[in-house]
């Protein structure tokens, strides 16, 4: 979807729409020069941009009018042999993604107005023409290459940098298909977030730009745990809230960080450590702490804990506590005696819908040998 001047062009299902703003009308676009079957839309300096499958080549519509194309109004990617899977416009440049390379263009003045700039090429290209969106500052994109497997980058201008993990990277080259992937971007309580769904692999990932870290985000729905429901959020001045559209009741919904259910679903909030241990040796692990904010509201909220011994492979059973409310408000969470391991790994669940706030936590965890006990551990130090 793209907007310049007037009018609204809307790409679906390889026909292209157009609606004028003013005049409230919606129709098809009809003019025999458009490109047949063109996915996407972008727009730059009031040109609506479209690439035609299976070419190299990209269209510009006339000036700030999406009903109406030339046949000669069009430039292909110069650099390489690869098709273009989408043009993208960008603060002042013009990106266009193919299937391993991405040419930057600009706005020369010229009678076709765009130009490459400076024969910058970058080796890499989009891995599913809807894995992009545009943040505040970057552009962050599913990218793929000739020499394979998928990184996700972040970038502006000419170049761009990895923020996906190598977990990450081993996790999505093992999904079936990446091709149904798609990508949005939105900014609450002072943190970006870049949320990756990818259907068939019934995942999402999210980077949170601000304090660069990764986090899987799932909803509830038909009894079980599905990737996320939204299939974009954004922005919307005259409400001055965040909303989101839903993939399975088709409606916009408000984004609120005091609403602790999703559509009126629980929504599960998990944390799980990394591996603790120490130079292969058994250990021993005498109490889990966690330490929780005041009056979160509910009746009687609940933590779950659940520990492995060997890794992350197996897990043993939920135990419950719960920090309580009000005057009943116990100063931590705390399990006991959990037993021995060379590879604890720690997991916390809740799907109480409260203000759940996490302040600390701590695993007090011993290594010990036939020579003698050794030094206490805490989870912050793994």
């Amino acid at each position: 979807m793209g907007q310049a001047g007037n009018y609204l062009m809307i790409v679906t299902g390889g026909t292209a729409y157009y609606y004028q703003v003013y005049a409230g009308t919606f129709n098809t676009i009809s003019d025999p020069d458009f490109p047949a079957n063109s996915a996407y839309v972008t727009v730059q300096d009031g040109y609506f941009i479209v690439a035609s499958p299976g070419t190299q080549k990209f269209y510009i519509s006339d000036l700030e009018d999406p009903r109406s194309w030339q046949a000669i109004n069009f430039a292909s990617a110069v650099y390489s042999s690869d098709y273009l899977v989408r043009p993208f416009s960008f603060q002042k440049y013009l990106y266009l993604f193919g299937s391993s390379t991405t040419e930057t263009w600009f706005n020369s003045g010229a009678d076709f107005p765009f130009e490459p700039y400076q024969a910058v090429v970058q080796q890499y290209g989009l891995a599913a023409g809807a894995a992009i969106c545009a943040g505040q500052t970057d552009l962050f994109f599913l990218s793929q290459s000739d020499n394979g497997g998928y990184e996700i980058r972040k970038g502006s201008g000419f170049d761009s940098k990895v923020i996906s993990t190598d977990t990450e990277n081993i996790r999505i080259a093992a999904f079936s298909t990446v091709a149904d992937a798609y990508a949005y971007c939105y900014r609450i309580n002072g943190h970006e977030f870049v949320c990756f769904t990818f259907p068939t692999a019934n995942v999402t990932i999210v980077y949170d730009n601000t304090t660069g870290q990764w986090h899987d985000r799932t909803s509830y729905y038909s009894g079980a745990y599905h990737y996320h429901r939204a299939t974009t959020m954004f922005y919307f001045a005259p409400l001055n809230d965040v909303l989101m559209a839903d993939s399975q009741s088709f409606g916009i919904y408000t984004v609120s960080p005091t609403t602790y259910t999703e559509v009126g679903n629980q929504i599960r909030r998990t944390i799980r450590s990394p591996i603790l241990s120490q130079d292969a040796k058994m250990l021993s692990m005498s109490n889990l702490v966690v330490d929780v904010q005041r009056d979160i509201g509910g009746s009687s909220p609940v933590l779950s804990a659940r520990i492995s011994k060997d890794g992350g492979y197996s897990w043993g059973s939920y135990v419950t506590r719960s920090p309580g409310t009000g005057a009943n408000r116990n100063p931590a969470c705390v399990w006991s005696a959990l037993g021995s391991a060379r590879d604890f790994c720690i997991e916390i669940t809740t799907t109480d819908a409260v203000n759940w706030c996490i302040l600390g936590c701590r695993a007090d965890v011993a290594g010990y040998s036939a020579y003698g006990t050794g030094t206490t551990k805490s989870m912050g130090e793994q």
